[in-house]
């Protein structure tokens, strides 16, 4: 129970009055259910006659290891995000509606387009090409090696590495030609899923989260979260107006990308929740 308490006895730091007594209320709220559940009487019964089961399932909501909370939170998302890419793969094979609005969509954003927007969204699309992405993996990895946030290198690199390797096998798997008869500029590799949405969310997302984590107050960390949606929104968005992604690629991409992000997250997380009971430990 110690990792189920330490999951609700998170900090509010500089929060306004309003924002600490909603946070309460539903902080508050997730530990009454909780512990609600944990002390009904078919738990108890089932901890008392599997007690080694219980354990495994009380240790999926520790921190303490990386195979407990970061571990059940990974393979949950990349089951629903597994579920979503199957579902949008069998539909723009199979189903003719689907296929029907990708095309619409695409007609709608080329109907759309005007020039001045149409190159303002292509320099804005570089940022998630190959040369814009190393660019920002170098420039983020300095900054964050030389203002002493180390532990955000490795959930930033391989969010971006895995969601990299992926979003490239599974082009190749699945060989979607693009709306070459809309698109703004040429294209030569394959439409599905977006590369710019995979990495829009997964690398960009975790640089995001990365600042966020670093924020003390509320209000910047909300002024922060808005600019990451913007952004991941904005990004996807500009590979659409430009016509040289569907929307289901789109929205494969933003899904793949949560998947490497969340692990990502869940890796930075661990690391810092084992550092500080690394500090208290060598404190005592």
């Amino acid at each position: 129970m110690a990792s189920l308490h330490y999951i609700c006895s998170v900090k509010l730091y500089h929060l306004s009055t309003p924002a600490k007594k909603l946070y309460a209320k539903l902080k508050n709220g997730f530990h009454a259910a909780l512990s609600g559940f944990l002390n009904s009487t078919t738990v108890k019964k089932f901890a008392a006659k599997y007690p080694r089961a219980y354990k495994i399932f009380i240790d999926r909501f520790s921190l303490d290891e990386f195979t407990g909370l970061p571990l059940t939170f990974l393979l949950l998302s990349f089951f629903a995000n597994g579920f979503v890419l199957s579902e949008l793969v069998n539909s723009f094979k199979h189903s003719a509606g689907i296929v029907l609005l990708d095309n619409s969509f695409t007609q709608w954003m080329y109907s759309l387009r005007v020039e001045w927007l149409a190159q303002a969204f292509y320099w804005f699309s570089k940022l998630g090409s190959f040369g814009g992405v190393v660019t920002m993996a170098v420039i983020s990895v300095i900054a964050m090696w030389m203002r002493d946030k180390k532990i955000f290198i490795v959930p930033v690199l391989i969010s971006l590495l895995g969601s990299d390797l992926t979003m490239s096998m599974a082009k190749k798997y699945f060989h979607r030609v693009r709306p070459e008869d809309f698109w703004y500029y040429h294209e030569v590799d394959f439409s599905f899923p977006s590369g710019h949405a995979t990495i829009s969310v997964a690398f960009y997302g975790a640089l995001f989260y990365a600042l966020i984590r670093t924020r003390r107050k509320y209000a910047s960390k909300f002024r922060w979260m808005i600019a990451a949606v913007m952004f991941i929104g904005l990004l996807g968005f500009s590979r659409l107006y430009l016509c040289v992604h569907y929307l289901s690629d789109v929205i494969a991409g933003y899904s793949l990308g949560l998947l490497w992000l969340l692990l990502g997250i869940s890796i930075a997380e661990w690391r810092m929740h084992k550092k500080k009971v690394k500090g208290v430990s060598n404190k005592v």
